[in-house]
Parts: C-alpha cells; sequence; structure tokens
C-alpha cells in the first residue's frame, strides 16, 4: 500500500532582498490540487515577531493546524 503523498510547486524569495531580512516561501498545491497557497516565512526562533509584507492579506493563521499539515493534505 502506497502513502498519499503531496505534489507542490515551491516559490523562494530571499528576504534579506524582499522583506525583513527572512526566507519566504510559497507553496502550490497541484497534487492534490487545491485553491489554496500556503506561505511559509522561516523563523530563527519561535520568539521571533512575524510581520507580513503589506501587499499579502492574511487569511488564516495555519501554523498549529494539523489540518495543513502535509501528511494530511495527501489524504484529500
Amino acid at each position: 500500500m502506497t502513502k498519499p503523498s503531496v505534489l507542490q510547486s515551491r516559490c523562494m524569495w530571499d528576504k534579506k532582498i524582499n522583506w525583513d531580512g527572512r526566507y519566504l516561501e510559497l507553496d502550490t498545491f497541484l497534487e492534490p490540487p487545491l485553491p489554496h497557497h500556503l506561505l511559509e516565512i522561516e523563523q530563527v526562533s519561535m520568539d521571533d515577531e512575524i510581520s507580513f509584507p503589506p501587499f499579502l492579506k492574511v487569511v488564516k493563521e495555519v501554523t498549529d493546524d494539523p489540518e495543513w499539515y502535509n501528511m494530511n493534505i495527501a489524504k484529500i
């Protein structure tokens, strides 16, 4: 029995150039196809305050939401 998998396209920007000295990763889910994109912001520590570029609208914070873990997305 094969495990479900997630196929995603990842676009990375060097935040040192673009935003607040951090890395931004935009994930687009190809398989299973989802109408959502997921933006990841790399933290140095859990105490870091996260800020978003003003041109982005945060729809939902999903950091601790198990529904958004890759293993659960693969089950869709």
